[in-house]
Order: structure tokens, then sequence, then C-alpha cells
């Protein structure tokens, strides 16, 4: 890979702001139709009965029209947010790691930099089975980038900032974190505050053991500017270095 053609594939990660832009736009329509959908009577009345999925065929369920706007209310100012945080963060997620496969491909001297708790020791088995050198640092770099997923945030930080030989800074890179940390909260325990939380994100959390984490519209916002000013800090740097080396 030329520099060029490395500048041109780390540029094209910023695509990913532009999707995210796309992505609130059209959720916080969603948000409005629900709301319209409340002051709707004649709506309310004809979705008493809807259809459902089921192993039975033509399953409907019956609401009450009260309980049918304590749901819409309840969706659009908690959880169709939570659900378009956890959709978010799995699509920032693989561009940071597609950067750092990207760099890893231009330079392969830099495979050298590994990962907290990577050996990347290879198996003779796997070696043979590759049929040319590329394959050989292709396997290493999936290594690297497999444990890197799975590392703590500092961890991560460190090894990013070392290898991309750019400074991220702790107050964005902390964000994220606490970011993700709501995002496992979300998936893995109810949404509710654990010690696993607080250990990650410190002086940033926001709420007391064994409280909810809030997820609304204002909090919703800030994970668009925060994570689109992530991958434009890490892309602008980057290009920057790259463009005077």
């Amino acid at each position: 890979m030329t520099k060029e053609q490395y500048i041109a594939a780390i540029s094209k990660q910023r695509k990913i702001q532009a999707e995210l832009n796309n992505i609130y736009i059209w959720s916080h329509l969603a948000v409005l139709s629900l709301g319209e959908i409340e002051n709707n009577k004649d709506l309310l009345k004809e979705i008493s009965s809807f259809p459902v999925p089921s192993k039975s065929p033509f399953k409907v369920v019956n609401r009450k029209i009260d309980s049918i706007i304590d749901n819409l209310t309840k969706a659009r100012t908690t959880e169709f947010y939570k659900a378009m945080m956890v959709y978010v963060v799995s699509i920032i997620e693989p561009v940071l790691l597609e950067i750092v496969r990207l760099t890893l491909l231009y330079d392969k001297r830099r495979i050298k930099t590994k990962p907290k708790g990577s050996d990347c020791k290879l198996e003779y088995d796997t070696i043979i089975d590759c049929d040319n050198y590329d394959e050989v640092m292709n396997v290493i770099i999936s290594k690297h980038i497999d444990v890197l997923s799975y590392s703590k945030p500092k961890d991560q930080l460190d090894y990013i900032e070392k290898l991309l030989s750019i400074e991220i800074g702790e107050d964005i890179w902390g964000k994220w974190v606490e970011i993700k940390a709501t995002r496992d909260l979300i998936v893995h325990n109810k949404s509710v505050i654990n010690e696993v939380y607080l250990d990650k994100v410190g002086e940033l959390a926001r709420g007391e053991y064994g409280k909810e984490i809030i997820v609304d519209e204002d909090y919703y916002k800030k994970l668009i500017i925060i994570s689109k000013s992530l991958i434009g800090i890490i892309v602008s740097k980057i290009t920057k270095k790259v463009k005077t080396e």
C-alpha cells in the first residue's frame, strides 16, 4: 500500500460522519412520528388490535388506548434511544478497528507494536496453510485486532496512540469509553449501573450503583457528536502526520 493509498483509505473512514448525520435525521423523524401517533385518536383506535409475530398464524394482541399511549411514550423518550445507541456504537467500533488494520497493512513494521495481552504466536499449521508472506501478515494483524477489541479501554488508547503515533486525548476517549460502558449496561445488565461500569468510567459515571442509567434524547445527541468527533480527530491527525513524513 502506497502512502497515497493509505491516506485515501484512512480519509474514507470519515464517511461514517455523514452516515451518523443520516442516522440522526431518520431516527429523529421516527421519534416525532411516535409522538404524532400518541395524539391521533383515530389511529390509536386502529392499532388497539395489532398483528404481531408469532408461531400461531394471524396472532393479534389487543391493547387499551391508555396502554398504547404509555408504550409509545416510553418508546420515544427512552427505549428507542437505547436501541439506537447500541446500533451506533456497533458501527463505530469497526471503523476504529479498520483504521488499525489499514495502518498495519501500510507499515507492517508496526506489527511489532502489540496490544497488551497479545503474544502473536502462530502455530506451525497456521503458517504452513498460508500461501505467502502477505497471508501470514494478515493472520497476525487479525490476531492483533481480536485482542484489541477485548482489551481494557486504557490499554486500547495506549495501543492506538502508540501504533498511530498520534495523541487522541483522554477527554474524548474517556467520553467514548463511557458511551461503550453504557451500551454494555443496556445489553448485559438491563440498563442498571453496576461495579463494572463504575470501574470503567471513574469520574465520568452518570449515576450511582444500582440506579438505571439515563439514555434520553440529550444523551443520544451527545453520542452522535462524540462519535463524529472521535473519528474526525483520529483521521485528521493521521493524514496530517503521514503527509509530512
